[in-house]
């Protein structure tokens, strides 16, 4: 059920608005209702705000890439592109994989998996793999890539990518990979650089008075119940988490969950 402070309500079963082009602002809630702002930009450019209520919220503003400053300013310091990140391949304007060398800064699943996908549609392509952790000298050292999985399966995803022809590069910092492109003679119209170093909750696009609401990581994540309620933003007195009757949250925005949910 969906009420308007803009317009008179019909209050009968389930009531569905799709706004496009539409910012919507948490600004409160109480025991009936959770209170929004509503941001509609029209196509002549002029926006219209109103007010609306709603007696239950489900927050799936999803996630979005993280870029390392380090990396940006190591890149801009001599003299490379900006990074782009694992979205941008989903759009093929951003010209990713076109170029002869890919390097995918980052050691979870989804760098893995960049730089599997670009080497499958393109076996010439020189894909490198640079992350933080320091590669392994023997069969049985601890392989520094997909942090929390089984070190077995970790080492057969490695030796499975090695076949492939990508190239590993450990101990390298995000600060570091200007340097390293640098050192391997890589010119910047020859590189692309992806960012796949984990991903960021969409929290700000709900307004400053969010983590006033519920909780939010600082990844930008909102922790939930067990029943994916949102947790309040107050401290409970006990060690149980107050969770929001009226507030569910969903998708990459969830805090422990998997990201790319979705995909």
């Amino acid at each position: 059920k969906f009420t308007s402070t803009t317009s008179k309500s019909q209050r009968t079963g389930l009531k569905v608005q799709v706004h496009l082009q539409t910012q919507v602002e948490m600004v409160d809630v109480d025991d009936s209702y959770v209170h929004l702002r509503l941001y509609h930009h029209r196509e002549d450019g002029s926006m219209e705000v109103s007010n609306a209520s709603a007696e239950h919220v489900v927050i799936a503003a999803g996630g979005r890439p993280l870029i390392p400053n380090d990396l940006i300013e190591s890149l801009k310091r001599h003299g490379y592109n900006p990074p782009m990140t694992s979205d941008d391949f989903f759009w093929p304007s951003s010209g990713v994989g076109n170029k002869s060398v890919a390097l995918i800064y980052g050691g979870g699943y989804i760098a893995m998996e960049t730089a599997g996908i670009l080497k499958e549609l393109r076996h010439d392509l020189r894909v490198i793999v640079a992350y933080r952790g320091q590669d392994p000298k023997t069969d049985t050292d601890v392989v520094p890539i997909l942090k929390g999985w089984d070190p077995d399966l970790v080492r057969v995803v490695r030796r499975s990518l090695l076949g492939l022809g990508i190239e590993f590069a450990g101990s390298l910092e995000a600060g570091g990979v200007g340097e390293y492109l640098k050192a391997q003679g890589i010119e910047r119209q020859a590189v692309d650089v992806i960012a796949a170093v984990g991903r960021l909750g969409n929290v700000e696009s709900m307004g400053q008075q969010l983590p006033n609401i519920v909780k939010v990581n600082r990844d930008g994540r909102i922790q939930v119940c067990d029943a994916h309620q949102a947790v309040k933003a107050e401290l409970a007195l006990s060690d149980e988490p107050l969770c929001h009757e009226r507030i569910w949250v969903a998708g990459d925005i969830v805090a422990g969950d998997v990201q790319l949910v979705t995909v």
